[in-house]
């Protein structure tokens, strides 16, 4: 089972970062120094559009607590959700 999360834009949305960055008015920066974690790999993250990252667990833990979420939240929007 594969599932495929859709923007309301088009495309496929794996995953929340930047938006729950931008919200919280947090730089790249701001988020890797929180969340302890490289800032090259937040910015990879953020800009996955096909997917092809696939973050730790612990990845995942630290970006979300940093973003003040939950890692379903963040890693797994809740909109538009269709399973293949």
């Amino acid at each position: 089972m594969i599932l495929f999360f859709y923007s309301e834009q088009g495309g496929v949305k794996m995953n929340r970062i930047k938006y729950f960055r931008q919200k919280n008015e947090m730089t790249v920066r701001d988020l890797a120094d929180k969340a302890k974690i490289a800032i090259g790999y937040i910015s990879e993250l953020e800009n996955d559009e096909e997917g092809s990252r696939n973050p730790s667990r612990s990845v995942m833990l630290s970006i979300a607590e940093a973003l003040g979420q939950t890692i379903p939240e963040v890693f797994f929007p809740d909109e538009h959700k269709e399973v293949i």
